[in-house]
């Protein structure tokens, strides 16, 4: 586990029936127990050697459950803070990297004061995956846990604008900018301006600005942002939508973890396209040439994105 969670330890407190000694366990290693339950790559169930017998555990299922028992009880699970060290932090950005920061130096007894820009915390958790993967209820439930430690939060405050730097310095003893690091990169691609941006769709479908996509659609990219756009665009209407895939360092962890619900789903999926180029058709209509193992093939759609990474 890339968090170092005591995998075979929460599983054996969930084997003899707690739930809640299962949750502390994980919450020393994760602040957000309930979010990564649902997004978790599951970079450790590749390595279980139960897969030798069978299949591996469901790891990532298991760590889900104790959050979501937690989540119907009247008082919910909370690690006890130390006493007060009298230190109080900046951080800049309500993000994961924020929010986490947050949770566990105030379990260490430091002050603690989140600035955002938005409205909302959460960050890329909350204005780019998308609701059906990462339901609102439960982020807004695991982001209380955080602001229950008694975390002040300031929101509609951006550094260099009407938040500087050196204030922060002057006012605390410690300052942490986790503004977020959200940004589509691509490989080379000849045509990249015929395409538009997936976060960019993601985002706008979050804060309701976008409701309907009618015609086809071609997303090219790899990793949950290319399945999340590309199963997005289902919801919105598109058909047929069509995910070109991208070279992948692991496709084999891509496949396993995101691809089937976006096939259940009708998404079109042609894997590992070694190279690949849009070219405008017409208005209204985009082509993307692609090579895979040697063959040549060609995709026509009504609009192209571009999606990686989250």
């Amino acid at each position: 586990c890339p968090a170092h969670i005591d995998i075979p330890g929460f599983i054996r407190e969930i084997k003899t029936g707690h739930p809640d000694r299962a949750l502390a366990l994980i919450q020393e290693s994760i602040a957000l127990t309930g979010v990564l339950g649902r997004v978790c790559p599951k970079f450790c169930e590749r390595v279980c050697r139960r897969a030798e017998v069978d299949e591996p555990i469901p790891i990532c299922s298991l760590k889900r459950f104790p959050a979501d028992h937690d989540l119907g009880l009247e008082n919910p699970f909370q690690l006890e803070p130390k006493p007060s060290t009298g230190k109080r932090v900046a951080i800049v950005g309500g993000g994961i990297v924020g929010l986490t920061a947050a949770y566990y130096l105030g379990l260490e007894g430091h002050a603690c004061t989140l600035y955002e820009s938005r409205s909302r915390l959460g960050g890329a958790l909350d204005h780019i995956i998308p609701e059906f993967r990462l339901p609102r209820d439960v982020l807004s439930f695991e982001i209380s846990r955080v602001v229950e430690l008694g975390i002040q939060v300031e929101y509609g405050v951006e550094l260099g604008k009407n938040l500087q730097l050196d204030s922060l310095r002057d006012d605390y003893d410690a300052v942490l900018l986790a503004m977020g690091a959200t940004q589509e990169s691509f490989p080379e691609l000849k045509g990249i301006e015929n395409a538009e941006s997936g976060l960019t769709l993601l985002r706008e479908v979050s804060e309701g600005k976008v409701e309907k996509i009618e015609g086809s659609a071609l997303v090219l990219g790899n990793g949950p942002a290319a399945m999340d756009t590309s199963r997005t665009l289902r919801r919105l209407g598109a058909d047929p939508v069509t995910l070109v895939m991208t070279p992948s360092i692991d496709s084999s962890l891509f496949f396993k973890t995101w691809i089937p619900d976006g096939i259940a789903e009708g998404v079109q999926v042609l894997d590992q396209s070694l190279e690949m180029e849009l070219e405008k058709n017409a208005p209204g209509s985009v082509i993307c040439k692609f090579v895979r193992e040697g063959d040549r093939g060609q995709v026509e759609a009504n609009r192209a994105y571009l999606a990686s990474g989250v």
